[in-house]
């Protein structure tokens, strides 16, 4: 049985929004499906379940496909989804941090086609919804070539751009979802694996270098807000502090692409950690924080406060520095 599910816009607001406001590094696009995988286990409470990000960059078909088993979807709910794009069903949910339906045009900065295909719990039928790029139908079939054995979700992306092909190698995908989802990872929210060929790598936390400075968190009304911030000798080396939102995911890699905190102590090379703060929103689309008039004032204040200390390590780090060197 086959049927065509005409896509629907379920939100005019947020379609202007995110449309205005394309993603500019396919990397960008990609973690878009990662982050829908990441929602569904934050959503049940699945710690520690795995992502896994296939890359079949060669051959005649080259294909990217990101696999969770987590709930799946039923027909009904692929049907959902195609007829309420840009419509959020995770609002008011701060365990988890994007925009179910957005996410899914994306695929269309990455490849010309997009097969959702989900098994539900409790169901033993696989079914697949096709999205085209350009398109306002999708294609809803029940799926037989690959069943899946277990409930879940698999994204596969198809028809890739030579250009995206290019710019998604393993070590690229990898280097760039442990900056994004340090936080997460490491707090053991999930796992991430990426496999290319024959190789498979797990995503791991990469901790910063130097001496830890000691800063509580902030308490607010918003919930705590959290600092692990390292500070290292000068060697000519670009350290950067990531800002940890929602969901455990970076929003941004470097707090220095803040016009607020592009000065020392943080543009001095010395610092790294990042900086954790969940009501943080990430504007639609691009990377970069949502400066609303609620958490983001929070945000900068506090960091404000604890720019003292940390100038002052690294001042005594770097004083202790060429006390040796004169030694």
């Amino acid at each position: 049985m086959s049927e065509r599910v005409r896509l629907r816009i379920g939100s005019v607001a947020n379609a202007v929004l995110v449309t205005g406001q394309a993603y500019q590094d396919p990397k960008d696009a990609l973690n878009e499906f990662v982050s829908n995988a990441a929602d569904e286990y934050a959503e049940t409470g699945a710690s520690g379940a795995r992502i896994r990000v296939v890359l079949k960059r060669r051959g005649r078909h080259p294909t990217i496909a990101i696999d969770d088993v987590g709930r799946g979807m039923s027909p009904d709910r692929l049907r959902e989804v195609a007829r309420n794009l840009f419509k959020s069903v995770k609002v008011g949910n701060d365990r988890t941090l994007g925009e179910k339906a957005i996410g899914l045009l994306a695929f269309q900065q990455l490849g010309g086609r997009m097969d959702i295909v989900s098994r539900a719990e409790g169901s033993p039928e696989t079914w697949c919804l096709s999205l085209v790029r350009g398109s306002a139908n999708a294609q809803l079939d029940q799926e037989r070539r690959r069943a899946r054995s277990q409930a879940g979700t698999t994204i596969y992306l198809r028809d890739i751009d030579r250009e995206v092909l290019r710019m998604l190698t393993q070590r690229k995908v990898v280097d760039y979802l442990r900056r994004r989802r340090a936080a997460a990872i490491e707090g053991g929210l999930y796992e991430i694996e990426v496999i290319e060929g024959e190789l498979a790598e797990l995503v791991t936390a990469e901790e910063p270098d130097g001496a830890k400075v000691p800063l509580r968190s902030h308490q607010t009304l918003w919930g705590p807000l959290e600092f692990a911030l390292y500070v290292a000798p000068p060697d000519g080396s670009r350290r950067r502090v990531a800002v940890v939102g929602r969901a455990g995911t970076s929003i941004i890699d470097d707090l220095c692409e803040l016009e607020e905190f592009a000065v020392p102590p943080w543009s001095s090379g010395q610092v790294s950690g990042r900086i954790a703060f969940a009501p943080l929103a990430q504007s639609a689309g691009r990377r970069a924080i949502l400066r609303d008039d609620e958490a983001f004032p929070v945000f900068l204040d506090a960091v404000r406060s604890v720019a003292p200390a940390v100038q002052a390590l690294a001042e005594r780090v770097r004083q202790e520095i060429d006390r040796e060197t004169s030694d």
